[in-house]
């Protein structure tokens, strides 16, 4: 038996962006990628970790929790569910066959999912199934196809977590409400850092700690990674990108604080300024020299000005998340 949904990936440097904006398309909706990326939290996340070649891994962008991501996942329009499980759990196996079977279930009721590790260790799109196979949308599948086996799920390349985000209700929001919670989330974010745990992935620095931690491993000794840390700034800034986009698209809908949520716009803008400078230093995907204590001292520098003029935009932020909406 095999079924077969309409469902493409959409271009995004954070890979659970675009295979959300990509299953909400799908289902209907009609958001540009960079508000999904704002109203998911995404555009307002950060995290720095650890990989096998360094620090900065390029797993940061993905560091993120089921728990706090499926409430903000709400605001898109749809209610999600997810099952998860670390490489290692005694119950892998059995969340794993679960896991295919909330799959297979929601592609028969036309409802195509999110999924990690399908041809990467990144998100991606399972449209269908065909008997022992998933079909799947990723960043590279017109490079390898479409078709996975089930047995190469999560890639057994090298052990991966078991990450499955399934839509299951389309829900209606209020937009005053849901730009309120939005706010709240990219403050509370910043400030405190992630809330919950997050399946496979070691702890790791959130919000302007991240920030923090990125800039003394630059000013340390400690072993960079090239491609993780030189991915990690693309992602954010596109991510810092959509976060300005959104807040000065919704300016205007709410003139008694068009002019904070404007200047939080500016300031978001003024970060992605200093991330095409660190990107300068640090050029996708091989990285340049991350050796030379002189390029390592200007890159600490540029992100102590991005995690500046970040809490600026926090700042103005917070004046207004406290507010009924």
């Amino acid at each position: 038996m095999s079924r077969l949904l309409a469902a493409t990936y959409e271009s995004n440097w954070t890979s659970a962006v675009g295979a959300l904006a990509g299953v909400l398309r799908a289902l209907g909706g009609d958001k540009p990628v960079w508000q999904v990326s704002a109203l998911s939290g995404h555009a307002f996340r950060l995290a720095i970790t650890s990989g096998p070649d360094g620090e900065i891994g390029v797993d940061g962008p993905n560091n993120f929790s089921a728990r706090s991501a499926l409430k903000l996942y709400e605001h898109c329009g749809w209610r999600f569910g997810s099952i998860e499980a670390s490489a290692g759990a005694d119950d892998f196996d059995r969340r794993r066959k679960e896991a295919l079977k909330q799959l297979r279930r929601s592609i028969d009721h036309g409802r195509p999912a999110m999924a990690f590790g399908l041809h990467l260790p990144e998100f991606g799109i399972v449209r269908g199934y065909d008997g022992d196979d998933l079909i799947a949308a990723t960043t590279v599948s017109g490079q390898y196809g479409e078709r996975i086996p089930v047995s190469q799920w999560p890639s057994p390349a090298r052990p991966q977590p078991l990450r499955v985000i399934v839509p299951e209700k389309q829900v209606k929001s209020d937009p005053a409400d849901v730009l309120g919670r939005v706010l709240r989330f990219a403050c509370d974010y910043a400030i405190a850092g992630e809330s919950g745990t997050v399946a496979g992935m070691p702890a790791a620095p959130t919000g302007l700690a991240a920030y923090a931690r990125w800039a003394q491993l630059l000013e340390g000794e400690a072993v960079i990674s090239p491609h993780g840390q030189s991915y990690c700034i693309q992602a954010l800034q596109s991510a810092r990108s959509d976060a300005a986009a959104f807040l000065r698209a919704v300016a205007p809908l709410y003139p008694g604080r068009s002019v904070a949520l404007s200047e939080a716009g500016d300031a978001y803008s003024a970060v992605v300024l200093e991330l095409s400078r660190l990107a300068s230093l640090f050029p996708y995907p091989n990285g340049g020299d991350v050796i030379s204590n002189g390029g390592r001292r200007a890159g600490a520098m540029y992100i102590r000005r991005a995690s500046a003029t970040e809490a600026l935009a926090v700042d103005r932020i917070g004046a207004l998340a406290g507010e009924r909406w």
